[in-house]
């Protein structure tokens, strides 16, 4: 059974205050998962800080939403909505990560749906996702939130001579 953990965290978009411990979480998560996101520890090291406080501040398409417990993120996840006119009806959901203390307790779950809210907000109708098939937490997670699995991306990621298959998710809202 996980620790007890006695606070709830809050879910809110980053502020660019945020960027220094948004950047140590998204490495954190490439070092824990490497084999779970496109990016790696080299690409994010080279990005640094100032990338991540850009990415913040472009909200013309884009929020990322952090799982906070007092000034400590513990979990994060970004939505971007397509620029193109004829896409604009579509968002995905990107870098998800909830650090080992927090799985199962539905963090994961609370940052979705706040995607979920802001995406409806701005008239999007599908959001799309795609996860490595090992994943079977964030599958199940996923699949919870009433994303369907709608293709299979073979070899989509490579780590370390391994290769993944991905799941292509959406959710009609």
């Amino acid at each position: 059974m996980p620790p007890v953990i006695p606070t709830s965290p809050t879910i809110r978009p980053a502020a660019v205050e945020d960027a220094p411990a948004l950047f140590e979480l998204r490495r954190e998560a490439l070092r824990n998962h490497p084999e779970a996101f496109s990016s790696d520890q080299a690409r994010e090291d080279a990005r640094g800080i100032d990338f991540w406080a850009q990415r913040i501040e472009d909200t013309a398409h884009s929020v990322i939403y952090v799982a906070a417990v007092g000034s400590e993120l513990v979990a994060m996840t970004g939505v971007y909505q397509e620029s193109q006119a004829k896409l604009r009806h579509i968002a995905a959901v990107w870098g998800v990560y909830v650090q080992p203390e927090y799985r199962g307790r539905g963090v994961a779950t609370m940052l979705l749906d706040a995607g979920m809210s802001w995406a409806q907000k701005r008239d999007v109708l599908v959001i799309k996702l795609a996860v490595v098939t090992t994943n079977s937490a964030a599958i199940r997670c996923y699949m919870r939130a009433g994303f369907r699995v709608y293709g299979v991306e073979p070899k989509a990621l490579q780590y370390d001579g391994v290769f993944y298959d991905e799941l292509l998710m959406a959710l009609e809202l």
